[in-house]
């Protein structure tokens, strides 16, 4: 049995949608009796809903960078969180908007005019929340800003470094509790299936860890040089990695 675990952003989801040969191929896959998941930044919601109308189901989910994992039925088989004092902390140096999950809900803040629409609830101040710990929390530049993401990033691994660790994607920055990671979250679910056979398939920085956990590790010809040189095979689609893995 394979595990294959899925990027989502930009690698099985595209501007809002997705391609249908890749959901075929997905369905094949599993009907061959394997199982396939998204490894991704994102929480439980926004995988779901963007998912609603489409013929595409998931054995598993590794979210919010690995800091929540579910199965099949989408209860909690991991958790680990970040206390909330830390996240307004970090927020007073960073000049970016950010997405803060807790309790599987978004809330999103900042001043940049173009937030996403039903990204999360919006809220004018972090102080607005009353919580003590988040799953994870994101910092979002303009796409102009690569430069800005890497300092942001840099800057939470070296003075956070024994609470969290940040993750770029392109201009986002992830950040998830300390000694998780896309690859942890992978290594869980291969003790979880009992199965030494996980593959990968990712598009970005924040997927690396991925790679590297993954017995066979997939990425696309628009992939950054430092994922391409931890891939096995390049591909174009999620459609032509599942065509590779049952040749």
């Amino acid at each position: 049995m394979y595990i294959l675990a899925s990027d989502f952003d930009n690698t099985l989801y595209f501007n809002g949608s997705f391609h249908q040969e890749d959901l075929e191929a997905i369905k094949r896959f599993q009907n061959t009796g394997h199982k396939f998941g998204v490894c991704t930044g994102r929480q439980l919601n926004g995988i779901t809903m963007p998912s609603i109308g489409y013929d595409i189901s998931y054995d598993f989910y590794i979210t919010c960078s690995g800091a929540m994992i579910l199965d099949k039925h989408q209860h909690i088989i991991f958790e680990k969180t970040i206390p909330y004092h830390f996240v307004k902390e970090i927020n007073q140096k960073i000049n970016a908007w950010i997405s803060i999950s807790s309790d599987n809900k978004v809330y999103v803040c900042g001043t940049n005019k173009k937030l996403p629409k039903d990204l999360g609830t919006k809220i004018n101040s972090l102080n607005d929340l009353k919580i003590k710990e988040v799953t994870d929390f994101n910092f979002h530049f303009k796409s102009s800003e690569l430069k800005e993401a890497k300092l942001c990033c840099d800057y939470i691994n070296t003075y956070y470094q024994d609470y969290m660790i940040a993750f770029q994607n392109n201009e986002h920055v992830d950040v998830a509790p300390v000694n998780c990671s896309k690859g942890n979250g992978l290594k869980f679910m291969e003790k979880y299936y009992m199965s030494q056979k996980t593959i990968a398939i990712g598009d970005s920085w924040n997927d690396i860890t991925m790679l590297d956990a993954a017995s066979m590790a997939y990425c696309f010809n628009y992939s950054p040089k430092e994922l391409k040189k931890k891939a096995d095979m390049i591909v174009h689609s999620v459609n032509e990695c599942i065509n590779d893995i049952l040749q």
